[in-house]
């Protein structure tokens, strides 16, 4: 067999290729002596043909190495022809191929050729398939070779062989056909080859002109014939010959290496032949059109570079011109189609390009042909995208046609429909675009349709009309009408039946086919406003009534219509289209909601397609579509030809439909996509319509309509056997078999009872034993058979599937047919998979012995491939429990791949099927050395010889994600997706799909192994040339997570990567085709026949989409890289130069986007700024290592200047210059620019140029949403720019430059800043209150205009994020007091709103917070610092409100905040105090509201001994508490301020609570500030204490009692340590300023008369305590520091009187209090803790005598000093103290006699003599002591008796 064949030979070529390569001709000649040797006789014909495949692999294998033995094997394959085996024959030619492949340059080649085109032409005139293949190859063979044997007589050979080719697609096999296709492209394209040019050197002179004519125009013959075929209408002939044609330019460019010049050549004279045709079949003419489309789709789009692209576009213009809209219908179609599919790649064209190609495409749209129209239309359409700017010019042109057409009698019908589509087509296109499209256009196309959609109108004006509507609506928001007023379009219906139907019998055909189209447009337009209303859920029954009456009266009109006679083709498709629009539109509706009179009807309509032969679908891809994708091998349709021939029919039959999909994308970028043809769209959408309907019917209405279709099915039995008979016959089953096979997954759905459910599956089962039966020799009708059976057991259950699978099983095999055998097997495998799981288990035994029992019966080889597809149906159906049968069926299998001669690729495809099930039935048991692993492997491997075919390429494919999926431990990751990259780039779509699918799959499981292989170029190019939109989706997450996982390791290889790709640029040297250099200045910028710079230029990414997606990637960078602070930080970079830190990559970064930005494709452009953008916004804040005070982004400044530049240009588009200005604004934020004010200035004059969109009046060219988007953008730039120039303080050193900036705008341009900050906000948060469902609320927005843009997702994400706050912080910082007064209202409620909303947060949403914390409190900073500024008073209810959201604010965030928050906020409390006037304070709610937020300020900031909200004590920060003393000071100045106007009661809380905070915090730090407030407190209180302010005083002395009091409570005397030194420190402080102020108490007034209370009064017994002799030393020592440094701090201050008051109330306390500490040391008691005590009671009277004048006074305080200067002096305690106290004793005594004499003099001469002695000695022995003693060695020098300073001294703490 011919496996075994090629396996021998496979190992023939191992064997000699580690071998030697001597033995190799030794085995060829033995192989040869047994074709034509002695032993030749004794081997059979099966033999033979081994031989001879095996001798043609070798040579495959080997080449040239064998070219010697060419003669003989000639000689043998002209004998072997003449054998009767057609097999032999065919192996005789494909082994002749073989050696025919290699002599190419040997001196047989000739010969070779010579004889080898002899051979094909008899081959090509064999009875057998095969043998006719093997012909068409071995031309193909002479081709490859070089051809030179078809020029030695000049053109004759190749005359001859292009004859045979072309008599070869003429072939009723289409096998045969597409083989001989291919072998006429590889004929044609040898002329390009050298030996070609050689053969014309050696030609005779006679001959040379000829021959030159055809090397010089090779295509020349392609075209002739593509022109006779279309002139004969033979559309076959047309396929093959164009797949000969895209042949011929592919060898052309990748064999051969042709130039691109000579490539586009081709092209244009293929479209020039077509201008030679005559007079056509209407028919033929879009095959034609379809043929060459997809010639120039695969060959010169997907072969030639950029440049050359640009180049044929521009020889394309020429040939436009030459022509002027004239030529014959195919030319003026290919034309228009080839231009617009080349605009579609390049993405963009120049401005002089464009709007030549713009004035050509509007001269077509004069054509009176709807296929020129139409293809007219797109191509404008695809010009509208690349090159948008035109987007308007074009839609006035059209809307000033159509009005002058609409008022004009004698207007072209063709012209007014052209238009029509046009600007249909154009509002849908320029509405995705990013320019968008005015309001005011959408308003003058509405206003044109209510003109046009009308009674009287004529039908091509109201058909124009319909279609615009439905364009429109098609737009977003575009039209914002009441539902009902919209429906008054459709009141054309309004008029009398019978005489809409009398008007249709006097029309002629023609125009009751025009008024039947217009009818289809209205009713496509009603489709597209009743999905309009349910998408938005705006769809009410009123609406809904009123449609279905609509639909109910066109239906009527449909079904009634007076078509007299036979219509012709073109009515009937007319017609069809009328009623599938009616589905389409019905459909739209729930199925629920309608009527039952209603279903009925449209039922009737839908089983007219079913039943009528009119309705034609014979081979319809509708069919193929319904039955099971996984049984496509089985036939009839296989991909390649068939599936070519599908979609040109199907791109045809759309060609008739009027309705155009401009809103899909696959119209545009897409040449062959699924459409159908109007027949099987209408069956298709009336299958639709029954699914939605059938489930809502009822069991009669059910009944009767399966029993209408199997009756139709039944009665078509009986017709006769004539022709006309028999295809009415297979057009009722191909149609009923369509209405089955889409209403068996639908009855699931239904509720049936049990005996319904037994009727209809009587009714089914019939049906799918007809079409098994009578439709025994289609294979589509034994496919729609066994499905319907399959659903047949799946709605029936468990028991019908046994009944029926039993009867199966008992069926007869020996009376069977092979096509009834076929049937009885898919029957199997069908119900099988149906069923699964569990209900399998019970059928499967029997099913697979009656497998096995067919195959002992003995079957052909294509009922083996049903065989096996039927036991891999059950085997994925049944899983692991298919395991015991594994073995069999890989037994089965492997025999039938062995045993086979045929080389069917549905063999193979099936053969690797039951093998790849095998993976993943097994799964992890799936391993090497087993039964299964080597015969699945083997059963694969036969696949990998039919590389080219869809199927083989497919089950290579699923092998490798079966390995993946169930056997990962089979093989490495490495060859694995070695195998998956030759997939991703295969012209297969469905093997594209499943290898990019695996790749997926990779990515998510095991990314890091993926990222290892590199597989990112092959990614990359294959989505460069990819067009499916899902394939194109998988491949961009595969990159995406790639480079993702690549990026965290090494970002610069990715940063390279990128920006060769968007700059289409190779890593070496440049690519041809950079849209980023300059244009060669040598020529006429076209890329020449340098192949590998094509293929570089393809390698790095030309297609524009592409490079817009690498781009994205590229600024994804960011995000990407690992978590690493040496990314961000060039120093620690620097520190760490291993390894790839992204700051390292700032330059490249920077170019890359400068060379974007500044490139020539507009799409991209504005993705350069962007990324510019977030490299300054990275990196913009570090600081150059090298300079000092400059930024590392300075040196920048040239590419960045010239990039924002590049975004202000006039001819910039409105989305760069929105990006740029962000560019403009990060600049100066980020102090980039320096200090260079002139280059600012010119910054700024840029960002105000776009103030001019901002100023009433001004209409653009472009969007409301997108000039909506720049005002946003200049708005927000400006706001930041005015932000970070007025918040600069005075010890900023760039603040000059700040104010110059800001003084350099006008004062419009700062209004119009100003106003537009506060509008754009005001719109923010009205679009924020109302969320998404804004109907619920009217708000006219100030600043936005557009309807899209006010219905946005991101406008409303922008608003939800409160990102807008900034703009009031702009709005306050530079507005005057008028502006502000104004709009103070808006700015409370904005914070309100953004406070709520922190508030919603949930608890650990921390991203972001503290930004938008600080925005919220900056705003209220502002508030009151620009009104305190301006000399605006906010009123009080504002006041309430700012107060009341602070104060919840603080309550409900207050734990989640960081230091920096908590600083701002207790700051902007302390303003908000500032900045109220005192007379708030009379306001009883704000002075509550006030007090109540000071007080929460203290609970949570700081340390209270208990809280006073009862929540938990925070963490105290000497920050927080500095501020929080902020508060309560702003707070006392107010209440201060307020005393001058009587408030009395505010001083009084306010001291109160600083009083409480101070007495029961646990924090020193607090104690501290609060002290300082209280002195200050205690200051005011002082200066208030007249008799004339009796209440202010009456407050101080309450004050003062408390504080005292609580001063006593705390018992310092008994409980004083040295944690409570700071707290008794200033207690005693506080207590001392008491003790200053007389309080005048009374009822206050001038003449009232007051009583005083002192503060001695108030104090004297909490001094006397703390004096008192049991009390602790250290705090008598403090408390006498404390009046010490008091005392002699007042000695110059007019309290003077104050000092003799106090010394009179407390100095015989000191006395007692110093006796009692001189008398323990003495006694040598706490010498050490009495000794402070003792010298400081003795330094009180020092300083007494110090601020006293008078001798009287000297007097009083020397009788108190003395006796315990003597007690001092004359203690018996001889220890160290006692010392150190004498000597302080005998400095004082020392200070008195001096200061004092008379005294000193009088108290020693009263002294005994005994004791005047020893007061004598005492001061000698003290005098000794105080002389310096010299140190020790290291120490100090030590002063007994040194009195020391006091430790704590009173200061304002608060400040």
């Amino acid at each position: 067999g011919a496996p075994i064949a090629s396996a021998t030979a496979e190992l023939l070529i191992h064997l000699y290729n580690r071998g030697d390569n001597i033995a190799l001709y030794s085995c060829v000649g033995k192989l040869q002596d047994f074709l034509n040797g002695k032993e030749a006789r004794n081997i059979s014909d099966a033999g033979r043909a081994s031989i001879m495949r095996c001798l043609g692999r070798l040579v495959d294998a080997f080449g040239t190495q064998l070219g010697s033995g060419f003669q003989e094997s000639l000689t043998i394959a002209q004998k072997m022809y003449k054998s009767q085996s057609s097999v032999v024959r065919g192996e005789a030619l494909l082994m002749l191929s073989s050696y025919v492949a290699v002599c190419t340059r040997d001196r047989f080649a000739c010969q070779a050729q010579e004889a080898s085109l002899k051979l094909a032409e008899r081959g090509s005139r064999d009875k057998t398939e095969n043998v006719r293949v093997a012909a068409s190859r071995l031309l193909a063979s002479v081709g490859f070779a070089g051809g030179q044997g078809l020029y030695t007589n000049g053109t004759a050979g190749f005359d001859e062989a292009v004859r045979v080719c072309l008599r070869g697609i003429e072939d009723p096999s289409n096998k045969v056909a597409t083989a001989f296709s291919d072998a006429l492209g590889q004929i044609t394209s040898c002329t390009a080859s050298t030996s070609a040019a050689n053969a014309m050197k050696s030609c005779k002179e006679a001959k040379k002109p000829q021959l030159k004519q055809v090397l010089d125009n090779p295509s020349q013959i392609l075209c002739m014939s593509f022109v006779k075929s279309v002139s004969e209408g033979r559309g076959r002939s047309c396929i093959c010959i164009t797949l000969a044609l895209r042949k011929c330019f592919q060898d052309m460019k990748s064999l051969y290496h042709c130039g691109d010049e000579k490539l586009c050549f081709i092209v244009v004279q293929s479209l020039e032949m077509l201008n030679g045709l005559g007079k056509v079949s209407a028919s033929v003419v879009p095959l034609a059109q379809a043929c060459l489309v997809y010639f120039f789709h695969s060959g010169p789009l997907e072969r030639l570079g950029n440049v050359s692209h640009v180049f044929l576009l521009g020889k394309l213009i020429k040939l436009m011109e030459k022509y002027k809209g004239k030529g014959t219908l195919p030319f003026q179609l290919g034309v228009l189609q080839c231009s617009r599919l080349l605009v579609q790649k390049l993405g963009s064209v120049e401005e002089e390009e464009a709007e030549s190609l713009l004035k050509l495409f509007l001269v077509q749209l004069k054509s009176k042909s709807t296929h020129v129209l139409q293809q007219a239309v797109l191509a404008i359409s695809a010009l509208l995208f690349a090159y948008p700017k035109i987007s308007e010019s074009v839609i006035l042109s059209y809307l000033e046609k159509l009005t002058s057409a609409s008022s004009d009698p004698k207007a072209s019908p063709s012209e007014t429909l052209g238009c029509g589509l046009g600007l249909a087509a154009a509002l849908s296109v320029v509405s995705k675009l990013e320019l968008g499209i005015p309001e005011r256009l959408i308003q003058r196309s509405y206003q044109f349709c209510e003109l046009v959609c009308r009674a009287g109108s004529s039908a091509h004006a109201s058909r124009a009309g319909y279609t615009i509507l439905t364009s429109l609506l098609s737009i977003e928001d575009a039209l914002d009408i009441p539902p009902m007023d919209f429906l008054k379009f459709f009141d054309l219906l309004k008029e009398d039946k019978k005489l809409v139907h009398k008007r249709w019998k006097s029309y002629k055909p023609t125009s009751l086919m025009e008024e039947f189209l217009c009818h289809s447009s209205a009713l496509q337009t009603l489709e597209g406003f009743a999905r309009n209303m349910m998408k938005d859920e705006r769809m009410n029954s009123e609406i809904l009534q009123h449609l279905s009456q609509i639909l109910v009266q066109y239906l009527s009109l449909l079904l009634e219509a007076p078509i007299g006679g036979k219509p012709s083709e073109e009515f009937s498709s007319t017609i069809q289209q009328l009623q599938l629009s009616l589905i389409q539109a019905f459909s739209v509706l729930p199925a629920q909601a309608s009527s039952s009179k209603c279903k009925q009807s449209f039922l009737k309509l839908c089983t007219v397609s079913f039943q009528v032969s009119d309705v034609n679908v014979p081979r319809s891809s509708l069919l193929r579509h319904l039955l099971n994708d996984t049984d496509s091998s089985l036939g009839p349709w296989h991909h390649g030809y068939d599936e070519l021939e599908d979609e040109l029919q199907a791109y045809e039959g759309s060609l008739y439909s009027p309705s155009l999909a401009f809103d899909k994308e696959e119209v545009l970028q897409k040449v062959f996509h699924y459409s159908l043809s109007t027949e099987t769209a209408l069956l298709d959408a009336s299958i639709g319509l029954v699914r939605n309907l059938f489930a809502h019917l009822k069991w009669k209405e059910q009944k009767y309509f399966l029993e209408s279709i199997v009756h139709s099915m039944k009665s078509s039995l009986n017709v006769g056997r004539s022709e006309k008979k028999r295809y009415h016959r297979d057009t009722i089953f191909t149609n009923s078999a369509c209405a089955l096979l889409g209403l068996v997954g639908e009855l699931g759905k239904c509720r049936f009872k049990k005996e319904n459910k037994a009727a209809v599956v009587n009714l089914l089962l019939p049906c799918a034993k007809i079409l098994l039966e009578e439709g025994i020799s289609e294979r589509e009708y034994v496919r729609a058979s066994a499905e319907i059976a399959a659903g047949v057991c799946d709605f029936g259950g468990e028991n019908i599937a046994k009944s029926i699978v039993k009867s199966l099983c008992q069926e007869s095999l020996s009376g069977c047919s092979a096509e009834s055998l076929k049937g009885l097997i898919l029957w199997l495998g069908a119900i099988g998979r149906s069923l699964g799981g569990i209900a399998l288990t019970g059928l499967q035994d029997s099913m697979i012995k009656k497998l096995q029992q067919i195959v002992g019966s003995g079957i052909d080889e294509t009922t083996q491939i049903w065989l096996l597809h039927s036991y891999w149906l059950i085997a994925n159906a049944s899983g692991p429990a298919f395991i015991p049968y594994v073995k069999q069926m890989l037994t089965i299998a492997t025999q039938i791949s062995i045993l086979s001669t045929s080389h069917e690729t549905a063999l193979l495809q099936t053969v690797a099927r039951v093998g790849n099930s095998v993976v993943g039935i097994l799964g992890p048991e799936f391993s090497p050395g087993r039964f299964a692993f080597q015969r699945s492997n083997l059963l694969i491997d036969g696949t990998k010889g039919s590389s080219d075919d869809y199927g083989s390429q497919l089950e290579q494919v699923l092998h490798i994600q079966q390995l993946l999926l169930f056997a990962p431990h089979v093989s490495t990751m490495s060859v694995l997706l070695d195998t998956l990259k030759r997939f991703i780039k295969t012209g297969q779509p469905g093997v594209r799909l499943a290898a990019v699918t695996t790749l997926r799959h990779v990515a998510e499981t095991n990314p890091f192994a993926l990222a290892a292989e590199g597989i990112e170029h092959d990614v990359i190019a294959a989505l460069d040339h990819e067009s499916e939109p899902k394939i194109q989706s998988l491949l961009k997450r595969v990159f995406c997570v790639v480079m993702e996982i690549g990026c965290e390791e090494n970002p610069s290889k990715w940063i390279q990567f990128c920006q060769n790709i968007v700059l289409n640029e190779s890593s070496g040297a440049g690519g041809m085709g950079s849209d980023f250099m300059d244009d060669d200045e040598d020529g006429e910028g076209f890329g020449g026949g340098d192949d590998d710079n094509a293929e570089a230029t393809e390698a790095t990414g030309s297609c524009l989409e592409t490079r817009a997606f690498v781009m994205e990637c590229l600024c994804s960078v960011f995000k990407w890289v690992a978590e690493d602070a040496r990314h961000w930080d060039i120093l620690k970079a620097n520190q760490s130069p291993e390894g790839d830190w992204m700051i390292l990559q700032l330059q490249n970064l920077v170019n890359s986007g400068y060379k974007i930005c500044t490139g020539n494709l507009p799409t991209v452009r504005p993705k350069g700024i962007h990324l510019l953008n977030l490299a300054v916004g990275r990196f913009g804040d570090e600081e150059d290592p090298d300079y000092e005070g400059h930024q590392l982004m300075e040196q920048y400044q040239a590419q960045l200047l010239s990039a924002l530049r590049s975004a202000f240009e006039k001819s910039a588009l409105p989305t760069m210059t929105t990006v740029g200005l962000e560019l403009a604004a990060n600049l100066i934020e980020k102090n980039i620019l320096g200090s260079d004010l002139g280059t600012m200035k010119r910054v700024v004059s840029l960002m105000c140029n776009c103030l001019d969109y901002l100023k009433p009046g001004y209409e653009s060219h472009y969007s409301e949403q997108i000039i909506d988007k720049l005002k946003i953008g200049t708005i927000e730039s400006l706001s930041r720019f005015f932000c970070y120039c007025l918040k600069s303080g005075d010890s900023d050193p760039n603040k000059e430059v700040n104010d110059s900036l800001i003084s350099s705008l006008s004062s419009e341009e700062r209004a119009l800043v100003s106003q537009g900050c506060i509008d754009l906000a005001s719109d923010y948060l009205a679009k924020a209150l109302m969320g998404k469902d804004g109907r619920k609320y009217t708000y006219n927005c100030k600043f936005i205009s557009s309807s899209l843009m006010k219905k946005s997702p991101s406008f409303l994400e922008t608003a939800r994020s409160l990102s807008w706050l900034s703009l009031i912080n702009a709005f306050l910082l530079s507005s005057d007091v008028e502006t502000i007064k104004k709009n103070e209202v808006f700015v409370c409620s904005s914070i309100e709103y953004a406070f709520s909303e922190i508030f919603r947060k949930p608890e650990g949403a921390q991203e972001g917070m503290d930004e938008l914390m600080s925005n919220c409190l900056q705003i209220v900073t502002h508030l009151f610092q620009t009104s305190k500024k301006v000399g605006h008073v906010l009123t009080p209810a504002n006041c309430s409100r700012v107060l009341h959201i602070l104060d919840v604010l603080l309550h409900k965030q207050r734990l989640v905040w960081s230091n920096n928050i908590q600083k701002m906020f207790l700051e902007c409390v302390a303003l908000v105090f500032e900045g109220f006037p005192s007379d708030y304070l009379f306001n009883m709610e704000l002075r509550n509201k006030m007090c109540k937020l000071a007080c929460r300020c203290v609970v949570e900031f700081c340390e209270l001994g208990r809280g006073m909200n009862g929540a938990e004590q925070a963490v105290k920060s000497d920050v927080a508490v500095t501020c929080c003393a902020k508060v309560w000071e702003a707070f006392l100045s107010l209440s201060l301020t307020s005393l001058g106007a009587g408030n009395v009661d505010s001083f009084r809380y306010c001291l109160q609570n600083i009083h409480f905070v101070f007495n029961n915090t646990t924090s020193d730090s607090v104690k501290k500030v609060f002290a300082g407030l209280l002195l200050k407190a205690i200051q005011e209180i002082k200066k208030d204490a007249s008799p004339s302010k009796a209440k202010t005083a009456s407050c101080g002395l309450s004050f003062a009692l408390s504080f005292v009091e609580k001063a006593k409570e705390k018992q310092f005397p008994t409980l004083y340590s040295d944690s409570t030194v700071i707290a008794a420190t200033l207690c005693l402080s506080i207590a001392q300023q008491i003790t200053k102020i007389d309080f005048h108490v009374g009822p206050g007034g001038a003449d009232s008369s007051t009583s005083t209370i002192s503060g001695f009064d108030l104090t004297r017994d909490f001094y006397y305590q703390c004096l008192e002799p049991k009390s602790s030393p250290k705090l008598q020592y403090l408390l006498l520091q404390i009046w010490n440094k008091d005392v002699s701090q007042n000695l110059s201050n007019p309290e003077k009187g104050w000092i003799v008051s106090f010394v009179t109330n407390f100095a015989p306390a000191v006395a007692q209090a110093a006796s009692h500490a001189i008398q323990s040391i003495g006694k040598g008691v706490e010498e050490e803790a009495y000794l402070n005590p003792a010298v400081e009671g003795l330094k009180f009277f020092g300083v007494c005598l110090q601020a006293f004048a008078s001798e009287e006074e000297k007097e009083a305080v020397s009788s108190l000093a003395f006796p315990l200067l003597y007690l001092a002096l004359t203690s018996e305690s001889t220890s160290r103290t006692a010392k150190a106290l004498a000597m302080a004793a005998n400095k004082l005594f020392n200070l008195f006699a001096s200061k004092s004499a008379a005294s000193a003099k009088a108290y020693i001469q009263s002294l005994p003599l005994d004791k005047r002695q020893l007061l004598t000695k005492g001061l000698q022995e003290s005098n000794a002591a105080a002389q310096p003693v010299a140190p020790a060695r290291g120490g100090r020098l030590q002063q007994p008796g040194r009195i020391k300073k006091p430790t704590i001294t009173l200061k304002s703490f608060g400040k």
